[in-house]
């Protein structure tokens, strides 16, 4: 045996393997440095960044095990989001009577419905997903356009006049029932009053929808067929962003690029405070900068200006491909929670600023759409209402308010001009989805 050779190959081995430890443990001992570092440099950043001013509450009446506290907002349960605890008041139900057992369950479903987030959906980028609860239906129209369901008590025998209805989360019905929507409501007002004819209404109202997408929502259904007899739009509570694109858009952005180009290792690995040098590093010598989520924009002078302008252009876009279609419009100005509610009906004695900021901004674009003659102004049906609750939560309406809403609607719809027509398949660009 060559001892020369076993000796070298030792040393060798014991030199390799005491270099790799203490590569190791350098890298160990950078990383954990590092990692103090830029927790050090994050939390400062945190503390520069402007603080929301604290919200003070009073103490929450104790939780009596069951379902509503006192004060009208929800118990806590498993089933219950921190918007529905901040928000929602129990209270603005009592005029209609229902029962503390049926509001839970329309809690419950919006909150599983809510865990299933958004779907994608051609064209308006998002919408609801299919859902199935015992208050709440989420279900596909007879070319697969999603719809909130509505209850429309049918007549055998009559011909179906549809009217369809646009908006944003006020009308798709954030946490009422289907029959507590004030497109069910106008079903039934509608039918009451029909002869010879049944109004049969869908409901196309979608969380978050601002009017330019409604505008493509109208030119999406009209293009696949759909011919109804009357269209509806309720407008006033999302304005178009400051950019006059969807919401997701940015998020959207970075997944149709992740699609074409998978992410390098070194953003994969980003957590690592090592590799989170060496790319700040990268950035600095290539120009690169990272764009932050900064939230929901200021409302400065010029979104306000472009928001008129979207609100404006997207109804008369919508209108006129409408017209295109022979299809007639009604534009409505909604009540907004954020323009003239009484904020001693909400039962939060101190409102969030964030809510009080966005007052600010409708209370400069309300009066300006106000006094525009194409839209049909409701925005003063708080003070018809009286000093009464109208809202379950920040700025959607009781089920007691969307009947009083419904009938406002009603009143300028001719029912008698309605026609019945029917999908138009030999007219449509695609199949049903």
């Amino acid at each position: 045996m060559d001892y020369k050779l076993l000796k070298r190959t030792n040393l060798a081995y014991s030199t390799v393997a005491v270099v790799l430890l203490n590569t190791v443990v350098l890298v160990v001992v950078l990383n954990a440095l590092l990692y103090g570092v830029f927790y050090v440099r994050d939390t400062i950043t945190q503390m520069r960044e402007p603080k929301k001013p604290p919200t003070t509450q009073p103490k929450r009446p104790p939780d009596d095990g069951k379902l509503f506290n006192s004060d009208g907002s929800p118990a806590r349960t498993k089933k219950r989001s921190q918007y529905q605890l901040e928000w929602f008041d129990y209270a603005a139900y009592t005029d209609g009577a229902i029962s503390k057992e049926y509001v839970a369950e329309v809690l419950d479903d919006f909150y599983d419905h809510g865990r299933l987030g958004f779907v994608f959906q051609p064209w308006v980028q998002f919408s609801e997903p299919e859902f199935s609860g015992k208050r709440l239906h989420m279900d596909r129209d007879a070319r697969g356009f999603p719809i909130r369901r509505t209850i429309n008590l049918k007549e055998d025998g009559l011909s179906i006049a549809h009217v369809f209805v646009l908006g944003g989360s006020t009308t798709f019905g954030a946490h009422v029932s289907d029959e507590h929507t004030w497109p069910t409501y106008l079903s039934a007002i509608l039918n009451d009053r029909a002869k010879g004819v049944h109004i049969e209404v869908t409901n196309y109202g979608h969380v978050f929808f601002n009017p330019s997408q409604e505008a493509v929502l109208l030119t999406d259904l009209l293009k696949s067929g759909h011919r109804p007899s009357l269209i509806i739009f309720m407008d006033g509570v999302n304005e178009p962003t400051p950019t006059d694109v969807t919401l997701f858009t940015q998020q959207a952005a970075a997944v149709f690029r992740l699609i074409q180009f998978p992410p390098s290792y070194a953003e994969q690995y980003e957590w690592i405070p090592i590799v989170r040098l060496a790319n700040f590093f990268r950035r600095r010598m290539t120009g690169m900068t990272v764009h932050a989520n900064v939230g929901r924009p200021s409302h400065n002078d010029l979104h306000i200006q472009t928001a008129i302008n979207g609100f404006r252009q997207s109804r008369d876009i919508a209108r006129a491909i409408a017209k295109l279609y022979d299809v007639p419009t009604l534009f409505f100005l909604q009540p907004n929670s954020f323009y003239n509610y009484n904020l001693s009906l909400y039962r939060l004695t101190s409102i969030p600023e964030g809510f009080l900021e966005y007052r600010r901004f409708v209370n400069v674009t309300y009066p300006q759409l106000k006094a525009d003659p194409a839209y049909i102004d409701l925005s003063d049906l708080y003070e018809e209402w009286g000093h009464r609750k109208a809202m379950v939560d920040d700025v959607h309406y009781s089920p007691a308010f969307n009947q009083f809403l419904a009938t406002q609607v009603a009143k300028w719809v001719d029912v008698q001009s309605l026609m019945p027509r029917s999908i138009d398949e030999k007219a449509a660009t695609g199949v049903p989805r």
